[in-house]
C-alpha cells in the first residue's frame, strides 16, 4: 500500500485525474467532499463560518451558500484566510481519519486536495501528483464550467497558490494542456508506474 497526494490548481484537470484513478482501482480520499459535508452537517462549522462572514452566506434551509461564500472569499485574501482557518483544522482531521481507514485496504491511496501543501497534508503521503496547465486554458475552461465572467475567472485563478509553487513540491507532473484522452492515458500511465513501485516495495 502507498499513500500519494493529488493536487492541482482550479481548473487543472485534478478532478478528471482522482476520477480516472478511482476507475483504475485506488482509494480516493477527497478533501473537496469532506468539505463540503462539513459544511453541511457540522453545526459548529456553520455557527463559525456565520459569525465571521454574516447571515449573508447562510442558505434560507441554514446551512452554508457556498456559492455566496466562495464570491466573497475569492474577492478578498483575508477573508480566504479566515474561512481557511476555521475549515482547514476540520477537514485536516476528517482526512487523516479516513487515511487511517483507508491505509488497511492494501491498494494505492490518493488523498485528493487542493491545498494539500499549504495544510501539510503532504507530509502523510508517499509523494505529490501535481496536475497543471496553462492559465489560459484554465480561465477558458472555469468560464465554460461555471458561467463567470474572465475577470471572476481569473480572480480566482490569483487568489491560489501559483503551478510553480505546486511543481517544486511534485514528485510526478501532469501536464494538461491537450485533450481529455491524452490526460487519461498519462493518468493511466502513472497509476502503472506506482503500481509497479508498489509491488517492488512489498517485495
Amino acid at each position: 500500500m502507498a499513500v500519494y497526494g493529488l493536487t492541482g490548481g482550479i481548473a487543472s484537470g485534478k478532478s478528471c485525474v482522482s476520477r480516472r484513478l478511482a476507475e483504475l482501482g485506488a482509494i480516493i480520499i477527497d478533501a473537496d467532499k469532506i468539505s463540503h459535508e462539513i459544511m453541511r452537517f457540522d453545526r459548529g462549522a456553520v455557527s463559525a463560518v456565520r459569525k465571521a462572514f454574516g447571515d449573508g452566506v447562510i442558505a434560507p434551509h441554514g446551512d452554508i451558500d457556498r456559492r455566496a461564500l466562495g464570491a466573497l472569499v475569492f474577492a478578498d485574501k483575508s477573508k480566504l484566510e479566515l474561512l481557511n482557518s476555521i475549515m482547514h483544522p476540520l477537514i485536516t482531521d476528517a482526512v487523516l481519519s479516513e487515511l487511517a481507514k483507508a491505509k488497511k485496504s492494501g491498494a494505492i491511496v490518493i488523498v485528493d486536495a487542493p491545498l494539500l501543501i499549504q495544510t501539510g497534508l503532504d507530509k502523510h503521503t508517499d509523494g505529490v501528483i501535481v496536475v497543471y496547465a496553462d492559465v489560459e486554458n484554465r480561465v477558458k475552461r472555469i468560464i465554460k464550467r461555471d458561467n463567470i465572467s474572465d475577470a471572476r475567472a481569473r480572480e480566482r485563478i490569483a487568489s491560489q497558490e501559483s503551478d510553480d509553487f505546486l511543481l517544486s513540491h511534485a514528485s510526478f507532473a501532469l501536464e494538461n494542456n491537450g485533450s481529455l484522452d491524452e490526460l487519461i492515458k498519462k493518468t493511466d500511465g502513472l497509476y502503472a508506474l506506482l503500481m509497479e513501485k508498489a509491488v517492488n516495495n512489498d517485495e
